[in-house]
């Protein structure tokens, strides 16, 4: 049998190999070893390929890494063993696009080589990051959520902010409540509700409704809540328009109307409040009223002094009034 040059030319089987039991080797002895020689350290350098192996068929046999395993080249599995009684990683599945992992000094990295990295449990698992309890996930681009994102550690647990390039939004739960944040390094910052329906937004505690937002289609006009400074006073108003209230108000302290606006002689223009859809009100200011009302409406005069300039009733649905005789 000739002396083989390649790796093909030999067989798995030993009685195939050359020299066979019947050869006059001679002085050729030499060139079968050194053939044989050259083959392994062709194959150690890679400059020979090798058939794909099979290692760990159905009888159950496997591979055993005591150390650090190279391989130079593709790497299918379809499970890999922690030495324990579970599979602790399986491979699988098709395709051009690979999942790739990247060592770094810094942080290393799961990626693709193209396309989208789906991280995919079981119907009833979860994907958690860091170690118990779970920490950040920073995350370069969008999320889409298709189910719940919970922690189900008791006590002081928290979910850290998810960070969105240079903006982002976190939920905090701990034994004292849920704390939900945002910023934006553009300098704006929305907490939103969007929905594609006409849904209504309800905040609920103790599983009791405490407030309800009702959707209206096309508003442009919106409720404003406005905080305040040490001694101030926290607002609530409209972007545009007037605050209507319904039913009705029940107050527990003062009604303070134009809490800014000096007292105008002849009368302030608008009234402290109206009442019906006529908007009879009550007026107030210095001196006699000039102001123009809805017929039936009051004026009360600040510097009066007798009994017949004090207080006065709209008589025309203009500038006219007719003073009210009160007691001395």
């Amino acid at each position: 049998m000739a002396v083989p040059t390649q790796l093909s030319d030999l067989s798995a089987t030993a009685a195939s190999n050359s020299p066979a039991g019947g050869d006059t080797v001679g002085t050729t002895m030499d060139d079968f070893i050194r053939a044989h020689a050259s083959i392994i350290a062709r194959i150690s350098a890679g400059t020979d390929a090798l058939a794909t192996p099979n290692i760990g068929a159905a009888t159950g046999t496997s591979l055993v890494l005591s150390g650090l395993a190279t391989v130079n080249g593709a790497f299918t599995s379809r499970g890999i063993d922690d030495n324990a009684t579970a599979v602790a990683l399986t491979l699988s599945g098709s395709g051009a696009n690979s999942v790739t992992i990247a060592n770094s000094a810094t942080n290393p990295t799961i990626g693709t080589s193209a396309g989208d990295l789906q991280l995919m449990p079981a119907s009833s698992g979860k994907v958690g990051v860091g170690g118990i309890p779970f920490t950040t996930l920073d995350v370069y681009g969008s999320i889409t959520g298709r189910g719940t994102l919970s922690n189900t550690k008791a006590g002081s647990s928290t979910i850290s902010a998810i960070s969105l390039d240079s903006s982002y939004a976190s939920v905090s739960a701990t034994s004292a409540g849920i704390a939900i944040a945002m910023s934006s390094n553009a300098g704006a910052a929305e907490l939103r509700t969007d929905g594609t329906g006409t849904y209504d937004i309800g905040i609920l505690t103790n599983a009791t409704r405490q407030v309800h937002i009702s959707h209206t289609a096309s508003a442009v006009r919106y409720l404003t809540l406005t905080g305040a400074i040490a001694g101030g006073n926290p607002t609530i108003g409209t972007s545009a328009g007037s605050l209507a209230i319904t039913p009705s108000v029940i107050a527990t302290g003062y009604y303070h109307a134009f809490s800014g606006t000096a007292t105008t002689a002849g009368g302030y223009a608008n009234p402290g409040f109206y009442m019906g859809n006529a908007f009879m009100g009550v007026f107030w200011g210095s001196g006699a009223p000039s102001v123009s009302a809805a017929k039936g409406s009051l004026y009360l005069r600040s510097d009066g002094s007798t009994t017949n300039n004090r207080m006065y009733v709209n008589t025309d649905g203009g500038t006219t009034w007719t003073a009210v005789t009160t007691a001395a």
